[in-house]
């Protein structure tokens, strides 16, 4: 398990952090701790009816707790939208980029706000791409910047989105997607 102590856990860190952002929304927001038990399959393991799993070869499967500090915003105003719009900011240890190495979790949260089929800018699992990874700080949004600037730069791509939508068009600055060669051997 890792250590309880993880920045997400520490009042030092997340007291600054959300400060502002519970002043703008009060109740709206809410914040969840919890620890996720994670279960690495064996690829030659077989789970028993009682919940137990056997290993066939390679050992038992591995289990791993990961902390998470999860904040649900009941939602967003985005320009040209009559409807507030549901965001869940999920903090993590790490952050995992296919293709682009592990990120300290604080500067690479995971959001999730509304949906949309066709965005340029969304990972598979529906998450929003708001910056890319292997960017410069002073070019992405990071921690030490705040919740209630992240909340706004997801308000931001969600109005990008919608131009999208109507234009084809994203009118903001962009990345090329994926990771360079470089920078998939760097990771």
């Amino acid at each position: 398990m890792p250590d309880p102590a993880w920045y997400g856990a520490d009042a030092a860190w997340f007291v600054p952090f959300e400060r502002d952002a519970f002043r703008l929304f009060g109740r709206r927001l809410r914040v969840e701790y919890a620890w996720e038990v994670l279960r690495h399959a064996n690829p030659c393991a077989v789970a028993l009816s009682c919940g137990s799993w056997i290993g066939v070869g390679f050992g038992a499967p591995r289990v791993e707790a990961v902390p998470r500090r999860r904040y649900h915003l009941d939602g967003v105003d985005v320009v040209g939208r009559v409807e507030r719009v549901p965001v869940v900011i999920e903090f993590r240890p790490q952050r995992y980029f296919p293709g682009g190495g592990v990120r300290d979790g604080r500067d690479f949260p995971v959001v999730y706000a509304g949906e949309m089929q066709d965005s340029p800018h969304r990972y598979e699992d529906g998450a929003l791409c708001l910056y890319y990874p292997d960017d410069p700080a002073e070019q992405r949004w990071t921690a030490d910047k705040n919740l209630a600037e992240l909340i706004v730069l997801v308000q931001d791509h969600l109005f990008l989105e919608d131009t999208y939508a109507e234009t084809g068009e994203w009118l903001a600055p962009q990345a090329e997607h994926g990771f360079t060669e470089e920078a998939k051997r760097a990771a």
